[in-house]
């Protein structure tokens, strides 16, 4: 029976046509799903709410080795598959190589793209694919507090081999980006589900409460000035970092990524504290900044968990090599090129800027009426 589910890629085509001619909605998930733990069952029973078919792609041997480091997977992929497709949610199997599933997306044509909460709808990896097949993307399952490389840590399997740090500089750029542990000081003030629409919702939260300030402001010229000097600075910062920045495929730690392990975050704050000066009202810094703290922190935690479940000692040494947010040490070189496309088209940094001309432009009406 689930040899029979197990499909090859070139499959994929007739089944999505074949679904979608019987007015069947189907549905795309993926991952390594190495050992299997309750938090892949629930986030593929979640995706199989979503349609009628699900269809599961599932990483292949050498892209899990180049994503997780030597010794992984675990298992082989005709095992994980067929673990997999004994499940009774899943209706089909598919094995894919490479960094993300659009050749999969593509020839399956899904009307909905399952990812885990992990994710949100804007940084998902094959956005731009999801949007040019019209497949909504759906956030399933449960918060990521589950993963393989804890299970392995847990029965003695060697992770401290699996995650070994990189023998030399062209490896040490190959691990995902791993993240800050600030949010566990406000982690425990916030339930599970709440500190996750918190980490989803933080951009929108802290714009709608930038706007609130940018039209309370009374500025004075001084204050501008100091802001103009900050939120330059603060844009610098994450032009400089949205040009190395690799999400969700590699660890990047080159340019400001060497010095601490979240650049855009600091770019935010220094543009969240220039605007917040600009107000000429001094309760708002430290409410921003107490605000910042909270949402960003929760954000940071979250990546943490994540990375370090995904990564194991990899992601450690890197965590090791450099603060958080403080440019006091530095991470071995690793000699990539700064890209300009890549910072405004993959990272989509102008949108920053809009942003803050918006909120710039209320302010300095507030300035000139005042």
């Amino acid at each position: 029976m689930t040899s029979e589910k197990i499909l090859r890629i070139e499959d994929l085509g007739g089944v999505g046509e074949q679904t979608r001619q019987e007015g069947k909605t189907v549905v795309l998930a993926n991952g390594v799903f190495d050992l299997i733990h309750v938090g892949h069952v629930r986030y593929l029973e979640g995706a199989k709410r979503e349609g009628d078919l699900l269809v599961v792609a599932i990483n292949d041997d050498p892209s899990v080795r180049a994503m997780k480091g030597e010794g992984r997977p675990a298992q082989p992929l005709a095992e994980r598959m067929e673990v997999i497709a004994a499940l009774a949610c899943v209706d089909h199997v598919v094995p894919f190589s490479g960094a993300n599933v659009e050749g999969v997306l593509r020839r399956l044509r899904p009307q909905v793209h399952a990812k885990g909460t992990d994710y949100t709808a804007e940084n998902v990896p094959e956005r731009e694919t999801d949007r040019a097949i019209g497949a909504r993307v759906a956030i399933v399952g449960d918060p990521k507090d589950h993963s393989s490389s804890a299970l392995l840590k847990t029965l003695g399997s060697g992770e401290e081999k699996m995650g070994a740090a990189p023998r030399t500089q062209a490896e040490a750029c190959a691990y995902p980006l791993a993240s800050s542990a600030l949010g566990k000081v406000a982690a425990p003030f916030t339930g599970a589900s709440f500190s996750s629409f918190l980490v989803r919702k933080r951009v929108a939260i802290g714009n709608v409460f930038l706007m609130l300030v940018a039209v309370t402001a009374k500025p004075e010229k001084v204050h501008l000035t100091a802001a103009v000097v900050l939120v330059l600075l603060g844009h610098a910062i994450r032009i400089w970092a949205g040009g190395y920045l690799r999400k969700r495929t590699a660890l990047t730690t080159s340019g400001p990524y060497r010095w601490v392990r979240h650049p855009l975050y600091v770019g935010s704050f220094l543009l969240g504290l220039g605007l917040s000066i600009a107000s000429g009202r001094t309760w708002v810094i430290p409410c921003f900044s107490v605000m910042f703290a909270m949402l960003y922190g929760l954000a940071a935690a979250e990546e943490e968990r994540q990375m370090a479940s995904a990564f194991g000692q990899a992601y450690r040494h890197y965590r090791k090599a450099v603060y958080g947010f403080l440019p006091l040490r530095r991470a071995p070189a690793c000699h990539e090129r700064f890209s300009m496309k890549r910072a405004l088209g993959e990272n989509r940094e102008y949108r920053s800027w809009l942003g803050t001309l918006l909120l710039a432009g209320v302010v300095l009406v507030k300035y000139r009426l005042g």
